[in-house]
């Protein structure tokens, strides 16, 4: 992964670690800004493979090339930056992103690629592959724009669908799946098969993921929440608004016997004041708490599995031996 910093008005540089760095007021953020005008905490960055993922959680404005990032609990409010943008708190300039140069390292080559009805290789950059029309990386003729997003999420590839299409199989009932070497999608007359081409990269990074230790952070803030996920030597971590920090809340910090909570328990949690809330709320929110996740590469089918033919969803992360959580702000 590119390594990130931030460099200050006064030169100095501070290097952005794998995770979330905070920044604000408070002597307990990782950069503190000594201004009462500031937010206790102010502001979330997070390391992506594509850039640094910023999240403003303050009162003062957070601007990115003209741009407000503020939280908003019905809104995307991530907003992705990249090398040489400049950072804005308030109106005063603050730090610009940059992205470190090491001349020594060399950029692998992506593990997984598609061939489109045995057509010729097509590799999946970091930043995924999108299939439709003639805007898209893949344009099909018979597609319409965007009708399918391929990510890679960690050590694997996840086929989110979009667009007026039904779900077919294997897509589950928010369409997405996630992808093995060899697999294939028929979807609008078109064959998509996933291939492996690096398989050694993928040994090595199966290795690193086997370590024993599993941690879940879950962090809740005015606006709402950071998940953040320790799993051997790696961590993930995504920005979730209010709701959708709340249904993720309320599926791992209460566990029946059997894994599963019911749908409708889970809306009275997470709009308990608000009784007409229901199923399908609760499927458009839990759409759009996946796109989180696969945006911020987490594999999204070791989070949300739903029981076929009922009102039944569980985390099956959550069975993992020697799992912690922990929980602050809460």
């Amino acid at each position: 992964m590119p390594q990130w910093s931030l460099e200050l008005r006064s030169g100095a540089r501070i290097k952005l670690t794998r995770g979330v760095t905070t920044i604000g007021r408070s002597s307990r953020c990782d950069i503190v800004i000594p201004d009462p005008a500031v937010s206790r905490r102010q502001a979330l960055l997070t390391v992506r493979d594509a850039g640094v993922e910023l999240i403003n959680l303050g009162r003062q404005a957070l601007t990115v090339a003209n741009a407000d990032a503020d939280a908003d609990a019905d809104a995307d409010v991530t907003t992705m930056v990249g090398d040489g943008v400049e950072l804005h708190i308030g109106g005063q300039p603050f730090a610009v992103v940059r992205r470190e140069r090491d001349p020594g390292a060399t950029a692998g080559p992506s593990p997984w690629g598609i061939r489109v009805d045995g057509g010729p290789l097509l590799t999946i950059p970091i930043e995924g592959l999108t299939l439709g029309g003639p805007h898209d990386d893949v344009d099909l003729p018979a597609w319409t724009a965007t009708t399918l997003v391929l990510h890679r999420v960690a050590d694997l590839v996840v086929a989110e669908l979009r667009g007026e299409l039904d779900p077919p199989p294997p897509f589950d009932a928010e369409g997405f799946t996630r992808l093995a070497a060899g697999a294939t999608i028929e979807l609008a007359d078109a064959t998509i098969e996933l291939v492996e081409v690096d398989e050694a990269r993928l040994e090595q990074s199966t290795r690193a993921r086997s370590s024993p230790r599993r941690h879940i952070k879950l962090e809740r803030f005015d606006a709402g929440g950071m998940l953040t996920y320790e799993h051997g030597a790696d961590s993930s971590s995504v920005y979730l608004a209010t709701r959708r920090f709340a249904l993720v809340e309320a599926l791992l910090t209460s566990t029946p016997d059997d894994g599963y909570h019911s749908v409708d328990e889970l809306c009275r949690r997470i709009w308990p004041d608000d009784p007409i809330k229901d199923r399908a709320d609760f499927n458009v929110l839990l759409y759009r708490v996946r796109r989180d996740f696969v945006r911020a590469g987490i594999d999204v089918d070791t989070w949300f599995e739903r029981k076929r033919g009922s009102g039944m969803i569980r985390a099956p992360i959550m069975a993992t031996p020697g799992l912690q959580l922990q929980r602050e702000g809460l």
